[in-house]
């Protein structure tokens, strides 16, 4: 059965037995007065892949906003959307982390909307990532769990929850290309992201090569996902920083949480893809 994680939790519990030393333990990377704001991970995803640690970021809601971002390509036509597809100036500001989103569109099954735009309509049932007007995040099935008000500023959606109600979608290993996406070489195990949130609201965001669909959802209901859903897939377009103040150009020090394929700056210029910006409260 998954934990409830609160933000102050101290360990994930071990997919894997024995665990190894140090595993699944929490860092605080991110504190805010004190209170820690994101805390990260590290979990072996299988008991075949043992030589692969799977990243766990759990970000505290109650300390936290998120932004979606457009990419010049996916959705494309951002100037519509009134955000930009890379942070500079103004949004630099507070900014704690970073977070890819999901597949190309026309291969997410389902649809796209922000800040009052349509690019693609949305599908009831679907996997949906929802961010809200005060900046908090939910996550669960379009048209049931989640749906349209005045107070949502973006919904994207990618396939089908990996997890709902705490429970883990049955027969996640069967027909995975076809429903889960198809990878390079057409592989099984490849670097895979999904997002979370737990039963207090938190969010949830893990990462990690040789991943299946099913080692994913495992890793993120160890975290106490209780509702899931997988986002990009392959080293290239996987990406998560968190940063930390300094003296550089962009007055920010960013660190990876797994070793992808990207710059961990990359959202510090023009992204083709959406992508996810978080920030301290105010």
């Amino acid at each position: 059965m998954a934990q409830d994680l609160s933000p102050t939790a101290v360990s994930i519990p071990s997919i894997v037995t024995p665990a190894l030393p140090g595993e699944g333990d929490l860092k605080t990377v991110v504190a805010n007065n004190g209170v820690p704001v994101i805390q990260i991970g590290f979990l072996r995803p299988d008991s075949t892949h043992t030589s692969y640690l799977t990243g766990v970021a759990i970000m505290n809601s109650s300390q936290l906003k998120f932004v979606a971002h457009p990419g010049f390509a996916e959705p494309g036509h951002v100037s519509q959307y009134g955000v930009d597809d890379q942070l500079k100036g103004a949004d630099l500001s507070g900014l704690v982390a970073t977070f890819n989103s999901a597949f190309k569109i026309k291969d997410s099954l389902g649809g796209y909307y922000q800040n009052g735009i349509t690019a693609r309509p949305l599908v009831d049932g679907k996997a949906s990532l929802v961010t809200y007007n005060d900046g908090h995040v939910d996550i669960g099935n379009w048209g049931s769990e989640v749906s349209m008000t005045p107070d949502v500023a973006s919904v994207r959606q990618n396939l089908n929850l990996l997890i709902d109600s705490g429970v883990e979608t049955p027969d996640l290993d069967k027909s995975v290309l076809a429903k889960w996406g198809w990878t390079v070489k057409n592989a099984y195990y490849v670097w895979r992201s999904g997002i979370g949130v737990d039963a207090q609201g938190n969010v949830i965001y893990v990462a990690g090569n040789s991943m299946s669909v099913q080692s994913l959802a495992d890793v993120l209901h160890a975290a106490g996902a209780v509702r899931a859903m997988e986002l990009d897939i392959n080293a290239e377009w996987i990406s998560y920083m968190w940063y930390e103040n300094s003296k550089t150009d962009t007055g920010l020090i960013s660190h990876k949480l797994v070793a992808f394929d990207r710059p961990a700056t990359r959202y510090f210029s023009p992204s083709s893809r959406d992508f996810y910006a978080v920030y301290l409260k105010n």
